[in-house]
């Protein structure tokens, strides 16, 4: 109990350094006691003003309520999640706390049991320059983890469950999957020829033995 407490007076304390800082955003992917799963943003008011502006026109809203609705179905269509290389899971009954540090939270439906992988994408504030988003995983029976989100990959994560933490999958395992493949191509490719040529010579050598 005294660890969550920490968790989230830390959480407080960054939402009041993001609320001057549009290009700095905190998201939290959190299982619950009950087991549930959610999924929270803490980043600037302005960050997410500036956002809405640029895909839904200056005079998109009213009222704040009018805002609320905008913000949510903006970060539902950037922010992408799926555990075991699964379907992406559906961010639900969104709360909205407007403030300088405003803070969104979504309920995650249809989450499996046992994890063993975790891909994480958020493009909500792509069009800030220089944008990073801390990522914050608190998952029960592991420690606390937390990865940065920004241009540099895509802003994404794919995070793979070893020795009871999650870590990144490098982007090492896949060039060797791209050069095995390469490498296997090319052997096949040379078999083909080898076969055509032996093909090509053998009628041949029948003909000048007759």
């Amino acid at each position: 109990m005294k660890k969550y407490i920490l968790i989230l007076i830390l959480l407080i304390f960054c939402g009041n350094v993001e609320a001057h800082q549009p290009d700095v955003s905190t998201t939290v992917l959190a299982e619950k006691e009950d087991g549930k799963w959610h999924f929270q943003v803490n980043t600037a008011l302005i960050a997410l003003q500036y956002e809405i502006k640029a895909h839904y026109g200056e005079d998109s809203y009213k009222t704040p309520k009018e805002f609320e609705e905008l913000v949510i179905d903006h970060l539902q269509k950037n922010i992408v999640i799926y555990f075991n290389d699964g379907k992406p899971v559906s961010l639900q009954n969104a709360g909205v706390q407007l403030g300088h540090g405003t803070m969104v939270i979504f309920e995650l439906t249809d989450i499996p049991t046992t994890i063993t992988s975790i891909f994480v994408k958020n493009t909500s504030f792509r069009d800030i320059s220089r944008n990073q988003s801390a990522l914050v995983i608190l998952k029960k029976g592991l420690e606390k983890q937390q990865f940065i989100l920004d241009k540099t990959n895509e802003q994404q994560a794919n995070l793979v469950l070893k020795n009871n933490k999650f870590e990144i999958e490098t982007e090492e395992t896949e060039s060797n999957l791209s050069l095995f493949v390469f490498v296997g191509s090319v052997f096949f490719v040379l078999i083909l020829l080898i076969l055509n040529y032996y093909l090509r010579i053998k009628p041949k050598q029948i003909r000048l033995s007759i």
